[in-house]
């Protein structure tokens, strides 16, 4: 089984015991943090090495169960650590939380902080002459944030960072299509027009997504990495319905969602 469909298998599980969860965009950014992860996935290098050279800031911080769950696949982290999410004296909380040691650069959860703080980051190891780089996951919901334009701005002067960008572009918010709400398309033509290199890829292809992210480590400078995805993929019933935004699942649909992704049915 691949570490995505391990990661949302671990998604699903561990809502059992909590309940509702953010199923939409924890299933939308599995196939990139599968991508990102690839260096451990595949042996190239250990978990340590890969901290200790790329920093994640999940700016959608409400999706953190994804990072933990893509964890657990990848066997940093246990499954009974994992069972502990959202519980009391757990080890995770709902909205991921700074961990050095997981190489989780920031608490996030109040939407469209996490690309300044990221270019904060980022310029201090360049500051410091680091190699490390920072990969900043956005949502496109939170890209109806201010901060985020003002953070670009800043980045349209000063795109000689370690810093690579990653929208996860799932065509949502919570209650609705993002193009009847508030619509953020072309995305790709508005980055270049602060002058920041932008390429647009499938978000759920994982080899396209690598692509890109290694694109970003030898570029030296600021990328932006418009992933298109869809809210809920990997699950049939799931896949771009709002309600499915964060909502807790019957037994029943969770046994169908188990049963999808084991090849059941």
């Amino acid at each position: 089984m691949s570490i995505a469909h391990q990661a949302r298998l671990n998604i699903v599980r561990t809502a059992r015991a909590v309940g509702s969860v953010h199923f939409g965009g924890s299933f939308s950014v599995v196939e990139i943090l599968a991508a990102y992860y690839a260096p451990v996935a595949e042996g190239r290098q250990t978990f340590e090495e890969f901290v200790g050279d790329n920093l994640l800031i999940l700016s959608k911080g409400h999706c953190g169960l994804a990072v933990y769950a893509m964890l657990a696949a990848l066997g940093v982290i246990s499954q009974e650590q994992l069972a502990t999410y959202c519980k009391d004296g757990g080890l995770f909380i709902g909205h991921i939380k700074r961990n050095e040691a997981l190489g989780v650069g920031w608490s996030t959860g109040s939407l469209g902080h996490g690309l300044s703080v990221g270019m904060g980051i980022a310029a201090a190891y360049r500051e410091l002459r680091l190699p490390r780089r920072v990969v900043c996951i956005l949502g496109d919901g939170e890209m109806h944030e201010g901060s985020n334009w003002e953070a670009l701005l800043h980045l349209s002067h000063d795109s000689k960072l370690p810093l690579t960008i990653v929208l996860d572009n799932n065509q949502f918010l919570s209650l609705g299509r993002t193009q009847d709400i508030r619509p953020l398309e072309p995305v790709q033509d508005k980055i270049e027009h602060f002058h920041i290199p932008c390429v647009s890829i499938d978000g759920q292809d994982i080899a396209a997504v690598t692509e890109a992210l290694a694109q970003g480590r030898t570029s030296g400078r600021v990328l932006f990495i418009n992933a298109n995805t869809v809210k809920g993929h990997g699950v049939s019933f799931t896949r771009g319905v709002a309600k499915w935004h964060a909502k807790r699942a019957s037994e029943e649909e969770l046994q169908l969602m188990e049963a999808e992704l084991t090849g059941r049915t």
